[in-house]
């Protein structure tokens, strides 16, 4: 029995390792972005971009196989994913609105984040289109969804939506209360679609049916 439950601390710690491990190397493409913001070398600021990316695919294909997360869409994928999405837009629209009555903000930090790159010169700007449009939808459905919602609380589906969804929105730059609050909701009705539909392309559709129009939105200045 101890031999047991050390084999599953020991299990449960190597877990946390990759979870932590797989959120570093998620990071590690802004390099590029780093490099293109301080108009450095463009051919290596886009092989870092992209190499980097690369090897978080090749690393998540190790842990995680891919084994029943991508599944072919079903007939009734389409209208949960509107359902969702209308959700999704609903928490955006209360908390974005209690952030701006209460705070004055009308922009989150991470958004103002992302308009400050597309601002800074070509480069950065189509880096940052790509990675929030494609490569973010990708890599945190894979990460928070695929990743941390099989690795841990398995057996609850309220726990796993709920922490997965904290640490979502955690990750993501805020400033106020009601920001944070935003992006945990998203990171909720995202681990919902997936928990919901077992099925990443589900979750992985609708991250980027969010972010597309939202970052056409900033790159516009509308």
């Amino acid at each position: 029995m101890q031999k047991n439950f050390s084999q599953r601390c020991f299990s449960w710690f190597k877990q946390v390792l990759i979870f932590i491990g797989m959120l570093i190397l998620m990071e590690l493409p802004q390099s590029g972005l780093l490099l293109a913001n301080n108009n450095q070398n463009i051919f290596l600021a886009w092989g870092l971009f992209f190499g980097f990316y690369a090897l978080f695919f090749i690393v998540a294909f190790k842990f995680l196989k891919f084994k029943g997360l991508y599944r072919p869409w079903q007939s009734g994928n389409g209208r949960f994913l509107l359902w969702m999405w209308i959700t999704l837009m609903g928490c955006k629209i209360i908390f974005t609105s209690l952030n701006m009555l209460i705070y004055h903000q009308e922009t989150s930090a991470n958004d103002q984040a992302i308009v400050n790159l597309m601002q800074k010169n070509p480069t950065t700007a189509v880096m940052t289109v790509v990675m929030a449009v494609i490569f973010a939808p990708l890599t945190e459905e894979l990460i928070f969804r695929g990743l941390f919602m099989n690795f841990f609380f398995r057996k609850s589906d309220f726990w796993a939506i709920f922490v997965s969804g904290l640490i979502f929105g955690l990750a993501h730059s805020s400033t106020t209360l009601a920001s944070v609050i935003l992006y945990c909701s998203m990171g909720w009705v995202l681990g919902y679609t997936y928990r919901k539909s077992q099925n990443l392309v589900v979750s992985t559709s609708l991250h980027f049916i969010n972010n597309l129009p939202a970052v056409l939105l900033l790159l516009t200045g509308n």
